[in-house]
C-alpha cells in the first residue's frame, strides 16, 4: 500500500493535469485554427503561401482549398457588416462582418490593403464529432501555435524521476 500511496497516486494526479492541459490546449486551437502570418498579418499562412505558389491549382488541392476558375474561397472578415467589398470579390453568403466569397487568387493581396478588411482566411472545416457552437464571436484574433502533448509528458517523466531519486 505505501508504494500506491507514494507513487502511483501522485503520479497518476500529475498525469491528469498533463492530459486536462493538453486537451483545453487542444480544444482552443480546434475552435480557431487559423495562423495570421507576420509578412502580412491580415492573411492566412495557408493563404499566403497559396498566393506565392508556382502552381495555385496543385497548391489548393494538396491543402484542401476550394478553388474553380483561379477564384479560391475565402472567409473576409470585415470592420462591420455594412461594408462594401470591390467588384472583383463573388459574395456566396454572409454573417455579421463574415463575407464567404470567391476571389481571384491574383487579387488576393489587393484585398488585404482594403481599410476595411480585418483578416482573409480559408473556411473551417467541419469535423463529425466536433461539439456545436451556440454563438459565433465576432472577433477572432488568430491563435499563436500552442503546447502540445509532448512537453508536458517528458517534464511529467523528469518529475517522476527526480521524486524516485530525492526518497
Amino acid at each position: 500500500m505505501g508504494v500506491i500511496k507514494n507513487y502511483i497516486m501522485p503520479g497518476f494526479g500529475v498525469f491528469c493535469l498533463v492530459i486536462l492541459f493538453s486537451k483545453t490546449t487542444a480544444y482552443a486551437q480546434f475552435f480557431n485554427n487559423t495562423q495570421s502570418d507576420d509578412r502580412n498579418p491580415k492573411l492566412e499562412s495557408v493563404i499566403l503561401q497559396l498566393i506565392q505558389s508556382n502552381d495555385p491549382q496543385e497548391f489548393s488541392k494538396t491543402h484542401n482549398i476550394y478553388m474553380k476558375d483561379n477564384r479560391v474561397r475565402v472567409i473576409i472578415e470585415l470592420v462591420d457588416r455594412n461594408t462594401s467589398l470591390p467588384d472583383f470579390v463573388q459574395e456566396e453568403t454572409h454573417y455579421e462582418n463574415k463575407v464567404q466569397a470567391l476571389v481571384p487568387v491574383d487579387k488576393i493581396a489587393a484585398l488585404t490593403e482594403e481599410n476595411n478588411v480585418i483578416f482573409i482566411r480559408t473556411p473551417m472545416k467541419s469535423y463529425p464529432d466536433a461539439p456545436v457552437l451556440t454563438s459565433i464571436p465576432t472577433t477572432t484574433p488568430p491563435l499563436k501555435s500552442g503546447i502540445n502533448f509532448t512537453i508536458p509528458l517528458i517534464v511529467f517523466i523528469i518529475l517522476m524521476t527526480l521524486k524516485r531519486k530525492v526518497k
